[in-house]
C-alpha cells in the first residue's frame, strides 16, 4: 500500500499545487467543519450518500497543528477508503486497524511532501515533527 499512497499523494499535490489538506479537501468539494466532540475523538469523516456529500469534522478543541493533521488523516480516508462512509480518529493506545494506519501514512506523506532539504542543513525527524505538527506517535512513518 505504501507505493500506492505515495502515488496518490504525489498526484493530489500535483493536481492542486499544494499539500495543504484544507485546500485540497475544499477543492474536491468536501465540507470541513469544526465541532465540539468528545475529547477521545479528534475527527471524523461522514459521507451522506443521498446528498452526495462528504464531511470532514474536526474537534474544535485541538490546536491548529493537530487540526491540520486530523484534516489530512480524514482526507486520506476520503481518497483511500471510499467504500466506507464513516471513520473516526480517536486517541487510543490500542493497535490501529489497517485503514487507520493507511490514513496516518497518507497524512504524514502529504504534510511532509514539500519539505525542502538543504545540503548544508541536517533536518531531523524531530524538526519535521515540530514544523508540521505531525504527532510524535507517527515518528516511525517519517
Amino acid at each position: 500500500m505504501s507505493k500506492y499512497i505515495d502515488s496518490v499523494v504525489k498526484d493530489i499535490v500535483s493536481s492542486f499545487d499544494t499539500n495543504n489538506p484544507y485546500i485540497i479537501a475544499e477543492e474536491l468539494g468536501f465540507f470541513i467543519t469544526e465541532s465540539e466532540l468528545p475529547s477521545s475523538i479528534k475527527g471524523e469523516r461522514i459521507v451522506i450518500d443521498y446528498l452526495n456529500e462528504t464531511h470532514i469534522v474536526i474537534n474544535s478543541s485541538l490546536d491548529e497543528y493537530k487540526k491540520k493533521f486530523v484534516c489530512a488523516h480524514e482526507l486520506g480516508h476520503c481518497l483511500l477508503h471510499e467504500e466506507s462512509s464513516m471513520f473516526f480518529i480517536q486517541e487510543t493506545h490500542e493497535v490501529l486497524g489497517k485503514y487507520e494506519r493507511e490514513a496516518n501514512e497518507f497524512a504524514v506523506k502529504l504534510l511532509t511532501f514539500n519539505l525542502i532539504y538543504y545540503e548544508h542543513e541536517t533536518i531531523t525527524k524531530e524538526h519535521i515533527i515540530k514544523e508540521t505538527g505531525i504527532p510524535y506517535s507517527m515518528y516511525n512513518l517519517l
